[in-house]
């Protein structure tokens, strides 16, 4: 099997001991043979064990052949059973892996994706007044998630659960095989104690009045009240 002339093919012959005949014939009644076996071997079967996804943050990942004693080859491949992912860049790399028993080859072909890290936009607060209503935490990308003290549901930060001082909230992001989170500190302050200084009752037609109190930059409201002066006739009796 396999033979056409003095031609062995193993491919025709197939994978087993196949038993090669030679004859001789010398016309005057002597016939001489001799036979020899070979073995034809199946090609090995070679397999690339899966690769997740990886970060560009990452140094460096270790692939993994079947059978074992192979070799990797490609780009950014290193000591042939590394791939160098700070050296490749974000993208889908090509690698191959080939392996031999001594007498047959055979290879595999896999590729590596790397993921690109998100960048994160976190709006700063800065301070909040411990009695204000909840707000609405502003970030970028939008498919990420808040945390934190104060982080009631979702996107709002309630400062009336919180004590009064500095609190970390964080937003994190994963996009592929990369993680990121970004922090603020939003500050809780008290909310200010205001104190009217008292006014004497006034005659109708009295001088307007100078009001005043603190802490500075009060605004006053009332009848009769036009910026920080009380006029007793325009607010009547």
């Amino acid at each position: 099997i396999g033979v056409s002339g003095n031609t062995f093919t193993p491919s025709v012959a197939g994978v087993g001991d196949i038993t090669i005949t030679g004859r001789i014939d010398d016309n005057l009644g002597c016939i001489v043979e001799s036979t020899i076996i070979v073995s034809v071997k199946a090609k090995p079967v070679v397999t690339i064990n899966n690769i997740p996804d990886v970060c560009e943050t990452t140094t460096e990942i270790t692939l993994v052949g079947n059978p074992t004693a192979g070799t990797f080859t490609g780009n950014n491949v290193i000591n042939n059973d590394k791939f160098n992912v700070s050296t490749s860049g974000v993208g889908t790399h090509s690698i191959t892996y080939t392996y031999s028993d001594g007498v047959c080859s055979n290879s595999a072909n896999g590729t590596v994706n790397v993921t690109a890290e998100p960048i994160i936009d976190f709006t700063e607060v800065g301070q909040i007044c411990k009695d204000a209503s909840p707000i609405t935490l502003t970030a970028t990308p939008t498919i990420g998630t808040f945390s934190g003290d104060g982080v009631e549901s979702g996107n709002q930060f309630d400062p009336s659960t919180l004590s009064i001082g500095n609190h970390i909230v964080s937003y994190t992001v994963t996009a592929g095989a990369c993680t990121s989170t970004e922090t603020i500190s939003i500050e809780v302050v008290p909310a200010p104690v205001v104190a009217i200084d008292a006014v004497n009752d006034v005659c109708i037609d009295g001088s307007p009045i100078t009001l005043s109190a603190t802490p500075a930059g009060v605004t006053f409201t009332g009848s009769g009240v036009s910026g920080n002066t009380f006029t007793p006739s325009v607010a009547g009796v």
